[in-house]
């Protein structure tokens, strides 16, 4: 029972800062703001940094992914053979 009052506090706190964030992005006035030059350098950085990272990541997982992608397209010998004998 302390679960459920606890998930429903916590869902009530959720919903009141997800109400608070709308109104206060509602009834921004205008900004009067530019983009630094450091900005554009360091959204370059963090793209950067996602591609690697997703090459560091297949470059350790390749033989799982492979082994994955191989046995859900092509069938093995073994896999063949069993399934061209009759089974009991």
């Amino acid at each position: 029972m302390p679960d459920k009052k606890k998930l429903f506090i916590k869902v009530c706190i959720g919903n009141f800062l997800l109400a608070m964030s709308i109104i206060f992005i509602s009834f921004e006035e205008r900004c009067f703001a530019y983009i630094d030059p450091g900005t554009g350098s360091m959204v370059l950085q963090v793209i950067i940094g996602m591609i690697f990272g997703s090459l560091l990541f297949l470059k350790m997982y390749f033989k799982k992914i492979k082994k994955f992608f191989s046995h859900l397209f092509f069938w093995t010998k073994k896999e063949k053979e069993a399934k061209d004998e009759p089974g009991c």
